[in-house]
């Protein structure tokens, strides 16, 4: 998956945000947990492109106005132990979440590429499927191979066989094909499905 560049309509409003809470932490005296919001700028890496590094960037931009906001504060009347306690707990927070978020793409990544190989195969499939000379059906066991329920027909499958596509799909072989036991190909059937 190739990444995106950043674009300012992403940039833009983390930048707002972090302004805001940069704000908030500047006016609100020392002690109060309010660097706990800058974990809000971390998240704003989940929407955005499938690059890892975004979480974390933005982890050490928000460490770093926590920081920042520590020295802008006014002093309260908490303890130095409370401030420094809330401190940490932010900084924690805000590398936790960097951290999931990282291992949260790290999976949507792994997801999305397993799913675009798929519809690749898929499309493989379905090309090799449909033009092929020979009629071929596949077939769904039903009832751990008591009969066999008729799923997909191919092009020349549908020109060959007197029932129409839309008629089959979905119904027991034995419906469609009363006769298949005695011709000996269901026994062949049930022996595919026995030994895979």
């Amino acid at each position: 998956m190739e990444r995106k560049p950043l674009s300012w309509q992403w940039l833009a409003p983390t930048i707002v945000l972090a302004a805001i809470i940069l704000g908030v932490d500047a006016l609100l005296p020392l002690g109060v947990a309010d660097g706990l919001l800058y974990v809000l700028v971390v998240l704003t890496a989940w929407p955005y492109p499938n690059d890892r590094r975004y979480p974390l960037w933005l982890a050490g931009i928000a460490s770093l106005l926590l920081l920042v906001g520590y020295f802008l504060s006014p002093v309260g009347n908490a303890d130095p132990w409370m401030i420094l306690t809330n401190r940490v707990y932010s900084l924690l927070a805000i590398w936790a979440m960097a951290w999931m978020l990282d291992q949260a793409k790290s999976v949507r990544f792994v997801l999305e590429t397993q799913a675009q190989e798929l519809a690749v195969s898929e499309r493989r499939f379905r090309a090799l499927f449909n033009t092929m000379p020979s009629g071929v059906a596949v077939y769904e066991p039903w009832n751990d191979g008591e009969d066999f329920i008729i799923k997909e027909l191919n092009c020349s499958g549908q020109r060959t066989s007197n029932p129409t596509q839309s008629a089959i799909l979905g119904k027991k072989v034995t419906e469609v094909f009363p006769g298949i036991r005695e011709f000996g190909l269901f026994a062949v059937f049930q022996e595919v499905h026995r030994s895979g």
